[in-house]
């Protein structure tokens, strides 16, 4: 019975790339319009240059320019003004609801392209060396005799201490869980199987690296 209730479920949960597919091949009863034809087109590409403006952006490390984003809603206001001077649109002044429709594509997407880095927290467990890990792991900082941190505090790696960034360059040790301060070198960090980094400092995603 599991089993077949289990094969039930299989065949009615279909791909969204399926079911979108079906939803876009139902038959309509709407009446043709090429003012309608024309806003796919432009919220389509409205999508598309959002989009490039924030390729460009992420392949440089910068925030999305303001003006690139501005140039593409001007042009998706142009084209929608152009659309309705056929006189056939099925639905007028919706320039602004088609516009926050691609900015959820956007949004969407960057959800998926740009997952937030993991939440993290600081440990100095004395000796010049201090531990910045995902803060499942920092709960067991003061069990092995370490300090916490503050939320926020990073590990500075010149003096091995929890401070306010930004931090100071000094030896780091990325091996999964992030490690720095004087009192990490290249032998101990070799022990934990990770890669040394003589000045350098921890970030969010337990990486070492100079700015």
């Amino acid at each position: 019975m599991l089993h077949r209730r289990a094969e039930l479920l299989r065949s009615v949960s279909l791909p969204i790339a399926i079911v979108v597919s079906i939803a876009l091949a139902v038959p309509t009863t709407v009446a043709a319009s090429k003012c309608a034809s024309l806003k796919y087109k432009a919220v389509g590409a409205a999508a598309l240059r959002r989009a490039k403006c924030k390729a460009k952006a992420v392949r440089r490390g910068e925030a999305v320019d303001p003006l690139c984003l501005a140039k593409a809603d001007a042009k998706l206001a142009a084209l929608f003004t152009r659309a309705e001077r056929h006189g056939d649109c099925l639905t007028t002044d919706d320039e602004a609801d088609l516009r926050m429709i691609a900015d959820t594509f956007i949004s969407q997407a960057m959800s998926a392209l740009e997952p937030p880095p993991p939440a993290v927290a600081c440990c100095a467990i004395g000796g010049g060396l201090c531990i910045l890990a995902p803060i499942s792991v920092i709960q067991n900082c003061i069990d092995v005799g370490g300090t916490p941190g503050a939320p926020g505090d990073v590990c500075d790696a010149g003096t091995g201490t929890c401070q306010p960034p930004p931090s100071t360059l000094g030896p780091c040790c990325e091996a999964g869980t992030c490690y720095s301060g004087p009192g990490v070198d290249s032998a101990g960090c070799f022990e934990l199987v990770g890669t040394f980094f003589p000045s350098s400092f921890c970030l969010a995603d337990q990486s070492c690296s100079a700015p």
